[in-house]
């Protein structure tokens, strides 16, 4: 149940644009994010600003080196969270397990929780009894 906690925490981390409520995270735009902040790091020279555009821009103002850290401590906190959600989403093994726990604990509640599941484990115990019904069937002429 502590991981179901988790993800609801996690349901929160920004997109692209920095605002939950517009943004769903994705796979690819996450990767798209991590790409473009790699390309900016290794593309920006402190000697020549670069701005949105490619062009040369104007100097940032100078900033403080306890700006600076906190600067790249509220990045790389960020950075961090998109890489546990994108763990996350990419353990299909651990999610499948947190489905079939919710259900167990309270079938109902898990159902709620988890319609695709329920309805695709209804298909697959539908498709087990046919099957075995037609084996049966050809067993007996």
């Amino acid at each position: 149940m502590e991981k179901a906690a988790d993800t609801k925490k996690r349901a929160g981390v920004p997109g692209p644009t920095g605002n939950p409520a517009d943004d769903q995270l994705s796979i690819p735009g996450a990767v798209a994010e991590v790409a473009r902040a790699a390309i900016k790091a290794r593309s920006v020279q402190p000697d020549q600003p670069v701005g949105p555009d490619g062009q040369p821009a104007e100097a940032p103002p100078k900033r403080s080196r306890p700006e600076l850290k906190a600067d790249i401590a509220a990045e790389r906190a960020r950075l961090s969270e998109l890489v546990k959600e994108l763990e996350y989403r990419l353990d299909v093994g651990a999610r499948t397990r947190e489905v079939v726990e919710d259900i167990k604990a309270d079938p109902v509640e898990g159902v709620k929780r988890h319609p695709a599941a329920a309805v695709g484990a209804v298909v697959v115990v539908a498709a087990v009894g046919t099957g075995v019904a037609l084996l049966v069937r050809a067993l007996l002429k």
